[in-house]
């Protein structure tokens, strides 16, 4: 990308893209912007460390301060078996000392314009907060998922009254098990719209992660070893989260997955299992005819993206797409 040149009242900026000797600055903006520090192992982790890289501009000042950030990380992801990027948007920020002035949107557009191309990303998508929705649904185009996100909760007392005998069984999957290529293989063709679930993803995502543990359970045949479905958690004493999953669109298994899964964590004393998945998708109904409840959204997010002449369009985008929490660096 050639730097872009940009000059207001207090002075000249450049817009370029993310190096490995800005991370010192990127952090501070962070502490600036949001008031609290982020972990440089976690910068590191998501952005240096995964296997997909980074789109990132940044707007940085005469002196060499960073005064905005735009960007975020490049999935892989399936459009109706074919192979495109899609970047997922997060961490953007701006220095409360140059708020007001366009820094951050023309930051914005200026991503847009050189990482968005035709041959580039399909499309932008993330969860922002209601502030940050309008925001950008004013000066950058963004536009809300028709549908929403569907937050769902279960006690795991009634889910696991839903046991089915010689259904399955699960287990905790401790390292990267070969199993995932092929269920992704499987499962492929029913998620015509998602970032790929394969080995690389869930190595990064959930063992490679430098702090927050998470517990992989996976579903399997009685007498099969492959992999039918897995699910991703993140679990304290009294609620399990539901950070990712994948399975085939059968409502018996997932019944039984999710049955047997709550039978694991009622031994543990947990109570209550959450999750958050977009509203038209059959692992949403099967979770409903499983026993969780649609209840209000704690988080406030808006899921959302930012389309292209050369995206699918917002309807198909909607009704197609599969996201979960995996897919936010929210939990």
């Amino acid at each position: 990308m050639v730097e872009e040149i940009i000059e207001i009242d207090t002075g000249k900026f450049v817009l370029r893209p993310y190096t490995d000797g800005d991370e010192e600055g990127v952090l501070s903006l962070w502490r600036a912007a949001f008031g609290k520090e982020m972990d440089q192992r976690v910068w590191r982790w998501k952005y240096l460390q995964n296997p997909y890289g980074h789109k990132i501009l940044l707007c940085v000042g005469e002196q060499g301060m960073i005064a905005a950030l735009y960007g975020g990380i490049p999935y892989r992801a399936n459009l109706e078996g074919n192979t495109i990027e899609i970047i997922q948007l997060m961490d953007l920020m701006s220095h409360p000392d140059y708020r007001g002035k366009g820094l951050f949107v023309r930051t914005g557009n200026g991503l847009l314009d050189f990482y968005c191309r035709p041959q580039g990303a399909s499309f932008l998508y993330g969860f922002p907060g209601k502030h940050h929705f309008v925001l950008g649904e004013k000066y950058l185009n963004y536009k809300a998922l028709k549908g929403g996100v569907s937050f769902l909760t279960a006690r795991t007392a009634d889910l696991a009254r839903n046991r089915k005998p010689f259904q399955g069984r699960v287990e905790r999957i401790e390292r990267v098990s070969s199993f995932f290529d092929p269920l992704w293989a499987t499962c492929s063709g029913y998620y015509p719209l998602s970032i790929i679930r394969d080995t690389a993803f869930i190595q990064w995502r959930f063992f490679a992660h430098p702090f927050q543990e998470y517990e992989v359970w996976g579903y399997r045949p009685y007498l099969k070893k492959g992999l039918k479905a897995y699910a991703v958690f993140s679990a304290d004493d009294q609620r399990a989260r539901l950070i990712d999953i994948l399975a085939m669109p059968s409502k018996n298994l997932l019944i039984d997955f999710f049955a047997r899964l709550a039978i694991q964590f009622l031994d543990r004393g947990i109570k209550e299992i959450e999750a958050w998945l977009p509203s038209p998708h059959f692992i949403t109904e099967a979770a409903l005819s499983s026993g969780f409840q649609n209840a209000p959204e704690p988080l406030g997010i808006i899921p959302t993206v930012r389309s292209f002449a050369h995206s699918p369009s917002l309807e198909f985008i909607s009704r197609r797409i599969f996201y979960t929490m995996a897919d936010a660096d929210l939990l």
